[in-house]
């Protein structure tokens, strides 16, 4: 805590206070849905550094799956929130699109998790950024953890308190 304000959590800026009211409830969590706006607007030109647009965190339980007239596509289902870097307002669904690499680096870990364990979640933060690119859009979009990515059981603290125990069987 510095000059008595709380410090911004991590992925929003320092002089912004995060929002303090309830998070925007959205159908889905993705660039233009967090942003409210194409993305594209806030891409630095060549030479200009990547900017942050916000953080996602959340536990991933499942894969939507489904096509449009630009082809397949796959979600993250479970719980997720995001917070804008630029004024901290928070967001929060059940589905999440993570652009470019990020995506598929979130579902791939999901889905090997569920290999070895059907019911498994993985938990993951990321600070989604943009930056310029020669690619023909002029940008592409930046990933960095905040949050380790790993498997998650959220349902464990409550087993133990229900049950009084961690596994199923006594």
């Amino acid at each position: 805590m510095a000059n008595g304000k709380k410090d911004a959590p991590q992925g929003v800026r320092k002089d912004v206070e995060p929002d303090e009211v309830a998070a925007a409830i959205l159908s889905k969590i993705s660039p233009s849905k967090v942003m409210e706006e194409n993305p594209k607007k806030f891409a630095p030109k060549e030479k200009e550094p990547a900017v942050d647009l916000y953080t996602v965190y959340g536990v991933a339980s499942g894969v939507k799956t489904g096509s449009t007239q630009y082809g397949a596509w796959e979600a993250l289902t479970g719980l997720f929130e995001a917070v804008r870097v630029r004024d901290g307002r928070r967001f929060q669904s059940g589905i999440c699109f993570l652009p470019g690499a990020a995506g598929v680096m979130a579902l791939g870990a999901l889905k090997a998790t569920r290999e070895k364990d059907p019911d498994a979640s993985i938990r993951f933060g990321l600070l989604i950024g943009i930056k310029y690119s020669d690619v023909p859009i002029g940008y592409e979009y930046t990933a960095r953890n905040v949050v380790k990515t790993e498997q998650a059981d959220l349902l464990a603290d409550l087993r133990v308190q229900a049950l009084g125990y961690e596994g199923g069987k006594k």
